[in-house]
């Protein structure tokens, strides 16, 4: 499993743990067996990317595809975020922060009033 497979499987597994979800209730919601994804998150397989997309789900997370030149930026920000005492899973940016309760809403939303269209 490559370093960025190995990355979103360890958020996936925080989420999970910090949900307090049993791998086998996680397994049982997705439609997958427990081995599946105990071998999904020991990284012994790749997931593919609908099975990624429904851990997700349940998890109340989203997958986000980042062009490859912004990743510096984001993980910036995620380090950034982190050094400033800011909860958010690890590996998970700002874009994570924004959907917590209680998170500052975005600096910016499109349609709002004054919005240069």
């Amino acid at each position: 499993m490559g370093g960025v497979a190995r990355e979103i499987v360890g958020v996936l597994r925080a989420a999970r743990e910090a949900k307090d979800i049993r791998q086998s209730a996680l397994a049982h919601t997705v439609g997958i067996s427990p081995a599946h994804l105990s071998r999904i998150e020991s990284g012994k397989i790749t997931p593919t990317l609908a099975t990624l997309q429904q851990i997700a789900r349940v998890l109340d997370l989203e997958i986000m595809l980042v062009p490859r030149q912004s990743v510096p930026a984001v993980r910036a920000m995620s380090s950034r975020s982190k050094a400033n005492g800011e909860a958010a899973p690890p590996g998970a940016g700002r874009a994570a922060e924004l959907a917590q309760p209680g998170a500052p809403p975005p600096a910016y939303r499109l349609g709002e009033e004054g919005d240069d269209e």
